[in-house]
C-alpha cells in the first residue's frame, strides 16, 4: 500500500512541475517582450485603444462607446470604436496596434 501511495504521490508531483514547466515556456521572453506578446488578447486591445481615446476626445466619449478588436495576421490589432447609440453624432475611431510591442501604429477617425 506504502508502495502504490509513494507512485501516485510522484506521479501528482511529476504532472504538477510539468503544468509548471509548459507554463513558463509560454512566457519565456525574447528582449524583454514575453513571445506572446504585450498585447495577448482583445480585451488588453480594446483597452488601450479606451485609454488613447480618452485624450483625443475627453473622458466622457468611452462612456459612450463600444471597442472590438480584431486580430491581423497574428501581428495587428485592429480596435474600432463606434458609438453605442447609433443616433447620436459621431465617427468611428480606428487603431491599429502592433500585438507584440504595444506601438500604436494608426489612429483613424471616420464620419
Amino acid at each position: 500500500m506504502k508502495g502504490f501511495l509513494g507512485i501516485v504521490l510522484i506521479f501528482v508531483l511529476l504532472c504538477c512541475f510539468l503544468q509548471i514547466y509548459s507554463n513558463k515556456r509560454f512566457y519565456i521572453e525574447q528582449d524583454g517582450i514575453p513571445t506572446i506578446g504585450l498585447v495577448s488578447n482583445d480585451s488588453i486591445a480594446e483597452k488601450i485603444a479606451e485609454i488613447i481615446t480618452i485624450p483625443l476626445y475627453g473622458k466622457d466619449i468611452t462612456s459612450k462607446m463600444i471597442f472590438d478588436a480584431e486580430l491581423i495576421n497574428d501581428s495587428i490589432w485592429v480596435v474600432t470604436g463606434k458609438r453605442k447609440n447609433p443616433l447620436y453624432a459621431g465617427g468611428i475611431i480606428e487603431f491599429k496596434i502592433n500585438k507584440k510591442n504595444c506601438e500604436i501604429l494608426k489612429v483613424s477617425h471616420f464620419k
